[in-house]
């Protein structure tokens, strides 16, 4: 057993808060909520704490893969699902490391593709050198909303491309008509 769980729940809540101090947002919010289940729990140690997981969406099959690839898989390769920024909420943003960046409407579960980032052997799309086929850290790996996203609608990524492949390294949206790729600053 793992030293911290012989810990009681008090001095368990003071080793989280300790890590809070230099903690990234994300997750300040999860020692929180786990903080606050160890003050129920050590408020009233009778209680078990419960934790429930769920199904909550199904992802599209990302196609055959090529079987000397790593990601040799018939599972989609997701990395984020972030809630798009405002006040309404209404959607996350997913991200495929094959290359798709989704939308979920929260109401209805329907899953759009957003843009694909995917352009390589002849796909549609918007970077022609991607690599995504071996390894795990490659294709579009993360993306972030600007600080201002909902006045001005950026997002920036974090994706791998190949630099030996014979091909613009700038996005084609020729499959995205409507996706500006200028560089505005």
């Amino acid at each position: 057993m793992p030293k911290s769980t012989l810990l009681n729940p008090v001095t368990r809540i003071r080793q989280e808060i300790r890590r809070i101090r230099t903690a990234p947002p994300p997750l300040k919010v999860f020692v929180v909520a786990l903080c606050t289940g160890l003050l129920a729990q050590a408020a009233d140690p009778a209680k078990q704490l419960t934790l429930e997981i769920r199904d909550y969406l199904t992802m599209p099959d990302p196609g055959k893969r090529d079987v000397n690839s790593q990601s040799n898989s018939v599972y989609s390769r997701i990395n984020f699902l972030r809630q798009e920024p405002g006040p309404d909420r209404g959607r996350y943003i997913i991200n495929e490391q094959n290359g798709p960046l989704y939308i979920l409407d929260k109401k209805t579960k329907q899953l759009t593709t957003y843009l694909d980032f995917n352009g390589r052997a002849g796909r549609k799309g918007m970077f022609h050198r991607l690599m995504f086929e071996s390894g795990f850290a490659t294709g579009l790996i993360s993306f972030q909303f600007d600080p201002d996203y909902r006045r001005n609608g950026r997002f920036y990524t974090i994706h791998l491309e190949d630099p030996a492949v014979a091909e613009s390294p700038l996005p084609d949206n020729r499959s995205f008509p409507g996706f500006d790729t200028r560089d505005t600053k």
